[in-house]
Parts: C-alpha cells; structure tokens; sequence
C-alpha cells in the first residue's frame, strides 16, 4: 500500500513539472460567432420569399439602418449586417427606391450607386420625389401629424387596378372628421407581388422606428421562420399621407409592451362579426419593440383580419 502512494507521488510531481500549453486550442465555445442578423421569429404569417431578394434595409436594436444586396435569401441569412451602407438621410430611401425602379436597377447596383455616391444621392433622390408629389404632402412619415386629402376616385381606381389590391377603397375616402392615425395600411395576402425593399428589423427596435421606415420605402418586413428568412405576409399599399376616413368601422387596437386593448379574444370575436375589408388599426405605444409588433401582426394574421393600419398611440 505504501508503494502504491510513493508511485502516485512521484507521477503527480512529474506530471506538475510539464510546462502549460503556449494556447487554447479553439473549439465550438470560444471561436467568437459571426454577426448575424437578429429577426423577429415567428411560427406562421409568412409569404414565400420571391428570388432574387429586393434591397435590403437593415435596422439594428440602435435603430441604424443599412443597406445591402444579396443574390438570394439564403445569402441573407449569412449576410454580417454591420457590413451594409450606414444611411443617415432615410427621408430620402424612398426617392432612391425611386430612381432604381425607373432605371431597371438590381439591388445591387442601387447598392453600388449609394456606395459612390454616399448621402448626396439620397438628398437628391428625396428632393426629386418631393418635386414630383402632389401638393400637400411631405414624404416623411414624421411630417404627417395634419390629415393630408385623399386621392381623387379615378386615381382610387387607377392605384387598385395597378396594384392588383382588392382592398376596401373606402379607406380613401374623404372626411370631414379626424383622420386615422395610421401612418401606413397593407393588406395580409397569400400571393405577395414583388416589393422593392425588405426591411429587416431587430426585434429590440422600437416599434415606432420601423413603422416610420416602412412609410418610407413600402418595404415587406423580414423575419425569421424555422431559421430561414422570409417575408411577413403585409403587403403596405398606402403610406406616406395619413389615411383618412369616415368609415366607423376602423377598429383602432392599442398595442402596449404586454397588453392589447381590446384584448385578444374580444378582437377575435369582432373580427368574426366585422366586414373582412374593414380596417383595424394597430396603434404601438412609444416602448413597444419590433418583435411584439410582429407579434401582433401574426395574431391578428390567424384570427382573420384582412386590413392593418400601423400607427403611434400617442
């Protein structure tokens, strides 16, 4: 027995004697990841992702948007989103969306024209699309705090047949009342048409900063399903004025960080009563994020609503 302690002894003193490895080999758990984009997931509500991919708009938990390209959806998912264009001019993505649909741009050649040409396009592109809106409106979705008039009926007509949307056009008409206070309306359809932008939001934004890019850009808005990145089935057809209405049956739905008022069994059981075409508004508080606004989409998505506003509470 004492030779069997004696042994050991001088095993574990040779042992302590070998010098410590020069480094940590790497493995699985202290190889640093590679950035990813951080989506809102979700389990139903999704459109089938049209190839190749539009531009893509992404917003971080900051609230800085990027711009990037990919030449399919898979690629987005890989896609390092610090490595896109850092746009601080917003107001003017629209104008820029613009001039790419006009000269037959892919989204990577938009890309590589905001690369050359920074801000100064944007700034330029917004100047234009202002020059060319009707009077009355702003082209931000912040400058719409006063109800701007509706389109004319023929327009009405004209903006339905080219989008191939089959919405309630009574969401257009004139009003004498106070407008709605949606900034931006879509419709849940199961046949998306092709959108010029995706938006890619980090569910810790706040709400209220993706609602105001969507009126920008008319945007989808990307998510991510069973690890893939697809498109949520809104489809926004209306931005930039306020939509106004003396229809009574917009149902406004207030959305706070925890709660819906109403809440969701009631919503449900209007929504069963209520005309399909009929809007429902959901209003976000100033600390609702992405992700719960996503959220709630889906969950009016399954519960059969067909029209959506998105708006600010206050």
């Amino acid at each position: 027995m004492l030779k069997h302690l004696v042994l050991a002894a001088l095993l574990t003193a040779c042992d302590s004697k070998k010098p410590a490895p020069a480094f940590e080999a790497p493995t699985r758990q202290n190889v640093p990841a590679t950035p990813k984009l951080l989506l809102p997931v979700v389990a139903a509500g999704t459109a089938r992702a049209l190839e190749p991919p539009p531009l893509l708009i992404m917003l971080d938990g900051r609230g800085n948007v990027r711009v990037a390209a990919a030449a399919t959806w898979g690629a987005v998912a890989k896609l390092d989103p610090v490595t896109g264009i850092l746009v601080t001019d917003v107001e003017g993505l629209a104008g820029s969306l613009s001039i790419a649909k006009d000269h037959g741009e892919t989204p990577a050649q938009t890309v590589q024209r905001m690369t050359n040409a920074g801000d100064t396009s944007l700034r330029i592109a917004a100047e234009e699309a202002k020059d060319n809106q009707p009077s009355g409106g702003t082209g931000t979705a912040m400058a719409t705090a006063n109800a701007q008039p509706s389109p004319s009926p023929d327009l009405q007509q004209q903006h339905a047949d080219a989008t191939g949307l089959l919405g309630d056009l009574r969401l257009f008409a004139d009003s004498t009342g106070p407008g709605r206070r949606a900034l931006v309306a879509g419709e849940l359809r199961d046949v998306m048409k092709p959108s010029s932008a995706v938006v890619l939001p980090d569910p810790r934004v706040a709400a209220a900063r993706l609602i105001d890019l969507l009126a920008e850009t008319m945007g989808v808005i990307g998510v991510d399903r069973d690890g893939a990145i697809v498109p949520l089935r809104l489809q926004i057809y209306r931005t930039r004025q306020r939509a106004s209405s003396t229809e009574p049956n917009v149902l406004e739905v207030h959305v706070g960080v925890t709660t819906l008022d109403p809440g969701l069994p009631a919503l449900k059981l209007q929504i069963g009563k209520r005309d399909a075409w009929s809007p429902i508004d959901l209003l976000v508080d100033r600390d609702v994020n992405a992700g719960r606004l996503v959220e709630t989409i889906v969950q009016l998505d399954q519960a059969g609503a067909r029209i959506l506003g998105l708006g600010l509470a206050r």
